[in-house]
């Protein structure tokens, strides 16, 4: 995904919505909290976003901090044998100095 590469930070937490706002703020990036669905423009994202009155679009420009509703992508349940083929899996590790931020 193109737009992920121009500096998308995809946070996760719990229900209360700080870990998003908090790095938004020490960023100092534009935030898109709660996104249901994300589509990438030129430069920028629109969110849609459920509100209590429906759905709410709004568009941030990017590098921009989001996070996701539970309605995002649909759970994918794993199976007995892809967890026995996961147990048998070698992990590897990343110097986060590699990372680009």
């Amino acid at each position: 995904k193109q737009w992920y590469q121009r500096r998308v930070a995809i946070t996760a937490g719990d229900d209360a919505n700080q870990t998003t706002q908090l790095l938004a703020g020490m960023l100092d990036w534009p935030q898109g909290t709660m996104a249901s669905v994300v589509s990438a423009g030129d430069g920028a994202l629109t969110i849609t976003r459920e509100i209590d009155g429906g759905l709410e679009d709004i568009s941030v420009s990017l590098p921009a901090v989001i996070s996701a509703d539970l309605r995002l992508n649909e759970p994918r349940y794993a199976t007995l044998p892809n967890i026995m083929k996961a147990k048998k899996e070698k992990s590897t590790d990343c110097d986060s100095a590699l990372i680009p931020l």
